[in-house]
């Protein structure tokens, strides 16, 4: 029997999974605003059974707590295509949480835009990056 796997990560260690240019490192801090307006991304996870997924998605924002896009996920055998919608929010050291129809997703957002995120639902655990799209 596969047992599934459970990721978890404390706020210490996904703020300094971000490196050196922090969003700490910006001084004036973030807020809703400090989200790009567009971002691709790429993750790898594991599904609810332990088999290992990987993920593609487009998200746009209004960079005033709202967002939607596109995710394309793999499971070795199937693939899925589903369009999402959300809200997110972003605290003065630019970390943040976005709460989808996918899923539940906390993030940061580095000085150069770029995203390090973890997403979980009932069906699936999913980390990666994520850079700007102009």
């Amino acid at each position: 029997m596969q047992m599934p796997v459970v990721l978890t990560m404390s706020a210490a260690l996904f703020s300094a999974m971000l490196g050196p240019g922090t969003p700490t490192a910006r001084g004036s801090g973030c807020d809703d605003g400090s989200f790009p307006k567009a971002i691709v991304c790429s993750g790898l996870g594991a599904d609810s059974s332990g088999h290992a997924i990987s993920a593609v998605f487009m998200v746009a924002s209004d960079r005033r707590g709202n967002l939607s896009g596109i995710e394309k996920f793999w499971n070795g055998s199937t693939e899925v295509t589903i369009p999402f919608a959300g809200t997110y929010t972003i605290d003065p050291t630019c970390l943040g949480v976005a709460t989808t129809t996918i899923g539940t997703f906390t993030f940061g957002v580095a000085k150069d835009k770029s995203v390090k995120f973890q997403g979980t639902n009932p069906g699936f655990v999913l980390s990666g990056d994520c850079q700007e799209s102009k």
